[in-house]
């Protein structure tokens, strides 16, 4: 029987993980799109996973717990799917439809075209996003209310179009820090809660 269920299927975080931990989901729905890359996403999830369980103290280094309980986990496995989907097999407006459906359950939105290194940490992600064009360097933290966003009108769902922003690794990005136009941002920075980081002359509307 073939997998087809969809994040959105699921109103709450608690009913998706009541029905299977996030490794299993993507390994699924890895068989449902015929990716023969699956192992290496399944393998960069758990190498998320555990890193989630390193840097949370509520996880208390504990990946199985993270694997069956955290919308960061789940919003992580969805991109590394949905950037199959966009950058190999060339299925866009699946690729988009997923990042979609996840950010509805998760009010996390990564979209399928940035590019995230691994490991990286979604931490207490409501309300984070990623932009395309975006690129983010291995070992990263990322909390809740981060916005990294390329240059642009507004930010919303259907409107998402400019220049680069580029992050190194081991960046740790604190709650509710804004990223938006052309930045360039070197390795092991700390970026302290509610930091704006903004290109000249720009104009930033938040939906």
């Amino acid at each position: 029987m073939i997998f087809r269920e969809k994040v959105s299927n699921y109103i709450t975080f608690g009913d998706f993980f009541s029905h299977f931990p996030v490794s299993e989901w993507l390994f699924r729905k890895a068989l449902q799109y015929d990716i023969k890359d699956k192992e290496f996403l399944l393998e960069n999830l758990q190498r998320d996973i555990q890193w989630i369980a390193k840097n949370d103290p509520a996880a208390k280094n504990n990946s199985e717990y993270v694997d069956s309980s955290y919308t960061g986990a789940l919003a992580l496995a969805a991109y590394r799917l949905s950037n199959y989907l966009y950058q190999i097999s060339g299925l866009v407006s699946e690729a988009e439809n997923l990042a979609y459906e996840t950010y509805k359950i998760t009010s996390i939105y990564i979209h399928p075209n940035s590019k995230i290194g691994c490991p990286v940490s979604i931490d207490h992600g409501h309300k984070t996003f990623i932009g395309d064009n975006c690129e983010i360097g291995d070992r990263c933290i990322i909390l809740n209310g981060v916005k990294i966003l390329p240059l642009i009108k507004e930010a919303r769902l259907d409107v998402c179009s400019g220049s680069k922003i580029k992050i190194g690794s081991d960046v740790v990005i604190c709650a509710n820090t804004v990223i938006s136009g052309t930045q360039n941002i070197g390795d092991g920075v700390f970026l302290k809660p509610f930091t704006f980081l903004k290109s000249e002359h720009e104009k930033v509307i938040m939906a």
